[in-house]
């Protein structure tokens, strides 16, 4: 029955915090990880040649090489045809980020998937609605590249795009555990707190979610509440509330009413 509760508890708070607006580049999976593509911005973008057609795409930004071959301001992504003519593949004002197919029921898959469309036309001159489908997959550590690509009926470009970018936080600790510092970062409406190889205390007092990964995976484990909670974990956590503290020793941060607190930052 306990367990029951937790879980539709859980599912509420998840589903509440994914229906809030959030700044471009966050995203809450289907499993409440937390993540920031920003770092992935870049205006030169990520480029693949297959079959004689290049993709040039950027990561929640536009590309100023396609601004540039196309003509079109504002163009996130575009692609080569008919002798290095290059086509717009989509706005990015038109971005949206969503899970990743196959996500439910494979928890160690860790990414999002991130489309851009126009309705310009397609490539070879078919008209329609020109769709890029981009997933971000991550691989921790690994240096972010166009693994695989394709067309499909002249309109739908597709690619996966893997490495470190596309990583959760609560994956940040593998890349970063040479900083050996208890640091805080609030994205959202979420604390994320890494301190790695020492032990992270978070408190919560009304509805509460932690969640941290609980092996080399990904797969996640989850402290729920809808009064008081107490959680523990090594290295990294993520909580979800108005009114908790992550700390360790001296180091303490998290909501107070709603209102993130740090008094430890620099």
């Amino acid at each position: 029955m306990m367990d029951k509760l937790l879980f539709f508890i859980l599912s509420l708070l998840i589903g509440y915090l994914k229906s809030q607006p959030l700044p471009n580049c966050e995203f809450i999976d289907y499993y409440g990880r937390y993540y920031d593509f920003s770092p992935m911005e870049q205006s030169v973008g990520y480029e693949v040649t297959l079959n004689d057609l290049t993709y040039i795409v950027s990561v929640c930004n536009t590309n100023s090489y396609c601004e540039m071959v196309t003509g079109v301001q504002g163009t996130a992504s575009c692609g080569s045809e008919n002798e290095g003519k290059y086509i717009n593949m989509g706005q990015y004002s038109t971005m949206t980020l969503g899970d990743l197919p196959y996500l439910v029921g494979n928890p160690s898959l860790q990414g999002a998937q991130l489309n851009y469309t126009t309705n310009s036309g397609c490539f070879n001159g078919k008209k329609g609605t020109m769709t890029t489908q981009i997933n971000l997959v991550c691989q921790p550590g690994q240096d972010n590249l166009i693994t695989s690509s394709g067309l499909y009926d002249e309109c739908l470009a597709y690619m996966t795009l893997e490495g470190d970018g596309p990583c959760p936080f609560q994956n940040v600790s593998s890349s970063s555990d040479n900083s050996n510092q208890f640091e805080c970062h609030f994205l959202g409406d979420s604390v994320a707190v890494v301190y790695p190889n020492q032990q992270i205390t978070c408190t919560g007092q009304g509805k509460t979610v932690c969640s941290y990964s609980s092996d080399n995976d990904g797969n996640l484990s989850t402290c729920a509440s809808n009064s008081d909670i107490l959680c523990q974990t090594q290295g990294e956590i993520q909580c979800f509330g108005e009114n908790l503290v992550c700390s360790h020793n001296s180091f303490s941060c998290g909501f107070q009413n709603g209102k993130p607190f740090y008094p430890n930052q620099n």
